[in-house]
């Protein structure tokens, strides 16, 4: 399923595990497509294994032992500046 898929793609981040993106997405009516209709960064290859651009990706290498509370405050932010209005 594809939600899985995402948080398989996300797992490497570090100090990131699968779980805190499969509660961020199971909090939107209908999941991780739902995230992906309004814009949520997430990129998808032919076989809809999701992952997160380049320059986000780059963000996390940087600064590599931020807490999973940070990243997913930081989501929440992205979404909502980025995301459906």
């Amino acid at each position: 399923p594809p939600l899985a898929d995402a948080a398989r793609a996300l797992a490497w981040l570090p100090q990131v595990g699968p779980e805190l993106f499969r509660r961020l997405f199971e909090e939107l009516p209908h999941g991780l497509d739902d995230l992906l209709a309004r814009g949520f960064p997430l990129l998808a290859d032919a076989n809809q294994r999701y992952s997160l651009p380049p320059a986000i990706r780059e963000a996390w290498r940087e600064a590599p032992q931020r807490p999973q509370r940070d990243f997913h405050r930081e989501a929440c932010e992205w979404f909502a500046e980025h995301g459906e209005t």
